[in-house]
Formats: structure tokens, sequence, C-alpha cells
């Protein structure tokens, strides 16, 4: 609800959503005071905060009134007790927010504000896409604890839970995500081949006519970048062993992933 419109004392629905959009929990709460919720977390990390809107009446010795917002419950704490840390101590931080904005075409379009989550000590350029449809530049922001992240997008306010994960881990699933990817090249570009000597008599072509022949035989003809081509070409009628004579294979981290003349691929570490 706009908070504009709140008057002295206003009763406000409240709904918390899921990720997938699923209702968590309804409640209603009585808000006292007008109030503007900005993107800022209490020092603790657990609740959002904002402040009351009005005069020097609502004040005491011309500090403003806070109000919290505890997403756990949906429960509002007023206080006259700065709640927030300063931009100093966010400096300290491991991570940071950064925002960008991004055009959906090249000839301009809707401008879309992206928030990513980044590490402040930077090697590798990694960085963690929070969304894509931030309300504005500055409405996003790190806890001070740095396990959650608010934003404002779509008239709604979010936020996200921010879990450690082991690079170590990362990096082994990277590669074995690669090499699953590179196993799966090469089984493309056998069966390819197979089908190929088929239509041929059971014969392949030499090596510097096998690309050419190939391609039409595949739905992606860029597998072929990767797929070093190594049988001499002939019969495969011929092979005594098509189980142990190799076809060719796709390079991958810690070794080949190596083709042979019955089709079947393995990995052949280095």
């Amino acid at each position: 609800q706009d908070p504009a419109s709140q008057s002295e004392s206003t009763v406000v629905d409240w709904q918390l959503l899921d990720l997938n959009g699923q209702t968590i929990r309804k409640f209603s709460q009585t808000i006292r005071r007008p109030v503007i919720f900005q993107e800022l977390w209490s020092k603790d990390g657990e609740a959002i905060c904002g402040w009351v809107k009005g005069d020097s009446e609502r004040t005491i010795g011309g500090k403003p009134e806070f109000v919290l917002l505890h997403p756990e419950n949906g429960t509002l704490t007023f206080t006259f007790a700065r709640p927030f840390g300063s931009r100093e101590e966010e400096r300290s931080n491991t991570f940071s927010v950064q925002t960008g904005l991004f055009h959906e075409s090249k000839s301009g379009g809707t401008e879309l504000h992206v928030g990513w989550l980044m590490p402040i000590q930077q090697e590798d350029g990694h960085r963690v896409l929070i969304t894509s449809s931030l309300s504005d530049a500055e409405a996003i922001r790190l806890s001070g604890d740095e396990k959650r992240v608010v934003y404002l997008a779509n008239g709604s306010l979010f936020q996200c839970q921010i879990y450690p994960f082991d690079m170590e881990k990362y990096v082994l699933l990277k590669e074995l995500r690669q090499r699953s990817l590179d196993m799966m090249a090469s089984k493309q570009v056998a069966t390819a081949a197979l089908i190929l000597a088929a239509d041929r008599d059971d014969k392949l072509p030499a090596q510097n006519l096998f690309r050419d022949m190939v391609r039409p035989y595949l739905k992606d003809e860029k597998m072929l970048d990767k797929f070093v081509y190594t049988f001499k070409g002939g019969n495969l009628s011929d092979l005594k062993d098509p189980a142990g004579t190799e076809l060719g294979y796709v390079t991958t981290k810690g070794g080949r992933c190596v083709a042979y003349a019955d089709g079947h691929v393995k990995l052949v570490r280095d």
C-alpha cells in the first residue's frame, strides 16, 4: 500500500509470499503513523527498517521515529533509536550490492534495473544476480550481517537469504558439468559418424573429408569444433576390435572424451 495514502491510523493487509508466488501467510497490521519503508536492514539483520513520515510533532528532540518490519512474523516495532548501521560500517563487508541498467534490445527497448551481489575482494569476476526488476537503481541493500538482501521490485518488498557455498565444491561441479557436455559432444559426433558409415556401405571417410561429410548428420555442427577425428578412414566391418578402435575425441578437463567405433564414449585421463 502507498505510504503516502495512509492516514494517522490505518489497517493494512499484508501478504507474505515465497519466491514461487505462493502465499506463506496473511495478516492485518494497524499502522498508527504514515510509514515509509526503505531498503535498509537493522544492524542484526533481522528486520527491515523504515521511518515515520511526519512533521516535528512526531519526533522527540528532533530525532525521527523509526519502524522495524520483522519479515519472519510480520510484526512492527517503533523506536527512536537508530536501528541500522552507517555507510562506514558497511564498507567492512565481504560483499557489496551493485546495480546496473540493462536494455532488453540493442535499439533501446525497456530499461531494466539489475541488482548483483559481488565480492568486494574480486579476483575472478564472479557475481550473483539478485533481480532484474528493481524499482530504481537505489532500491537494493545488503544486511549488516551479510545474510540477507532486501530490494523493491514491481511495487513489492522482497528479501533473499544468502547461504555460504564451498568454492572448491563449486569449481568441481563446474568441471563435472563441462565434462558431461564434452562427453555428450563426443557421443553425438560418433553417432553421426556411424550413421554416415551406414549410408556408405559401412565406410568412413578419410580425415580430410570427414568434417564436410558428417556435418549434415549433426543437429548442431558446432560439435565438430571440439571433436578431433583420428580414424584414418575405411570399412568398419573390417575392424577386429570396434570397441577398442578410436574414432576421435573431445579434450576436457583432466583428459579426453574418446569415441570408439562401436559408438561408446569413455573418459581417458591424462
